[in-house]
């Protein structure tokens, strides 16, 4: 066994510590459990100016009376540099803001602190605090935040600008329906592939379109992935199960698709108004992510037949049309929508984060 000292540190919200300890460096792994003793007394000069206010007097990686526990973070071997982490401390005020119309800070508060704690099986990985519900929490509302100020940005502009950032807004929105609408099993499609856990899916797939040619098992095997963990069963995941009546009533209403057949081309309303707003996203979502098209919201100047809109001042927006090859067309138009996916996206988060915290 070769020893050596590293120097770790420490720096919560109760405790602040440092100390220089000698370890076998083949011990340290990113996330692996330590536990340590702690004495009031301070550290180095130097320790103290930095901000640690008390000492690590010994090390081990099994527990003993009166140790606190702690989980490495990151290593600098270079340094020989040991930084500890005990749970996620995260700035409480800024992830409440996007939640301040649906709760209190200190209710927020509350939540959120049962979410802290790592779990046992912690690497400290990217994938690991992305999956956290403090990772999750954050990415949300970073997001959300963004969206905002976009919104902020494009009222200092001249008129053209703000349908372009009108269409980046809405595709970050699209992305957090998409986050929150995944199972908590997804998998990016490569990831799918190579995992051990999902083998015997794959291995299922594939002896099920046993015979197919090459391409056509490829394909096969992209749209059965699709089917179970694709963006369109996220999105209506999120409209259909984690939405309310109200809720799903509220959105429905901000898309309308008016088709117009020959020969009289009389307007007709289609679909069920929150199917219509699903694959209305759907699409959108698509030919941003693929096309880059920014052609979101044009200030719509027709008049629309009485009873499609909600009131006489409502403004609608001319989307897109499509025409057919019998001459037919068919229009999209949307009303108020950023701000009513941003609305709905804030309801849902702030319901996921009461349960999550809930089932702790």
């Amino acid at each position: 066994m070769t020893m050596d000292f590293f120097r770790f540190r420490y720096n919560g919200p109760a405790i602040k510590a440092s100390g220089l300890l000698e370890i076998d460096p083949k011990t340290l792994n990113p996330g692996k459990p330590l536990f340590f003793e702690i004495l009031e007394t301070p550290p180095e000069e130097d320790e103290v100016k930095s901000g640690y206010l008390h000492t690590f007097s010994s090390v081990s990686s099994t527990p003993f009376e009166g140790a606190i526990k702690l989980r490495i973070n990151h290593i600098s071997w270079n340094s020989k540099v040991v930084l500890l982490i005990q749970r996620y401390e995260v700035d409480d005020v800024q992830l409440y803001a996007p939640l301040q119309n649906l709760c209190n800070l200190e209710e927020f508060r509350v939540k959120l602190e049962k979410l802290k704690d790592l779990p046992d099986d912690w690497t400290g990985s990217t994938s690991d605090k992305l999956r956290h519900p403090i990772g999750f929490i954050q990415s949300l509302s970073r997001r959300l935040d963004q969206v905002v100020q976009i919104q902020k940005e494009a009222r200092l502009f001249s008129p053209e600008v703000p349908f372009a950032k009108s269409a980046l807004a809405l595709f970050i929105l699209c992305t957090c329906i998409e986050t929150i609408g995944r199972s908590k099993e997804f998998l990016p499609y490569h990831n799918w592939l190579t995992s051990k856990i999902k083998r015997q899916e794959l291995t299922d797939l594939i002896e099920e379109h046993e015979g197919e040619d090459n391409l056509s098992l490829l394909r096969s095997i992209h749209k059965e992935y699709s089917n179970i963990y694709g963006f369109r069963r996220a999105f209506n995941s999120f409209f259909h199960n984690h939405l309310n009546k109200e809720g799903q009533d509220r959105l429905a209403s901000s898309v309308t698709i008016i088709v117009n057949k020959p020969p009289n081309f009389e307007p007709e309303r289609k679909g069920e108004p929150l199917d219509n707003l699903v694959r209305y996203l759907e699409d959108f979502r698509n030919n941003f992510a693929h096309h880059l098209e920014l052609n979101y919201q044009i200030p719509l100047e027709k008049e629309v037949p009485d009873g499609w809109v909600e009131s006489h001042s409502e403004v609608l927006y001319f989307t897109y049309q499509k025409i057919y090859d019998d001459g037919s067309f068919e229009t999209v138009l949307t009303r108020d929508l950023v701000n009513r996916l941003l609305q709905a996206i804030r309801f849902v988060l702030w319901s996921w984060i009461q349960a999550e915290a809930d089932e702790r």
